[in-house]
């Protein structure tokens, strides 16, 4: 089965999104390359204040989780399947 896909930072600027209040990702294991490419791409004021985060797929290790903490974030919540991550200057107290 053929998926057409797009980065998700082109999506963002079709969008002319101006910031990000929250991000959903489930991209099926696939999130690791998603989430770096957008990083790399987006001016720190475009990233998301609050990402909620699919984990629960053995073959894309902790690498999302990963890039998101390198990138400011912090943990505030981990479920069976997801985690939810801020930004840590955006984090109250």
């Amino acid at each position: 089965l053929m998926v057409r896909a797009r980065p998700l930072m082109a999506i963002v600027e079709d969008a002319k999104f101006e910031r990000i209040d929250a991000m959903k990702l489930d991209i099926e294991g696939h999130e690791t390359p998603v989430v770096q490419g957008f990083l790399k791409a987006a001016a720190k004021a475009l990233r998301p204040t609050l990402v909620i985060l699919e984990t629960s797929h053995a073959g894309d290790g902790p690498g999302a989780a990963a890039a998101f903490f390198g990138a400011g974030y912090a943990l505030r919540l981990k479920t069976r399947r997801n985690a939810v991550l801020v930004r840590a200057d955006q984090t109250p107290g």
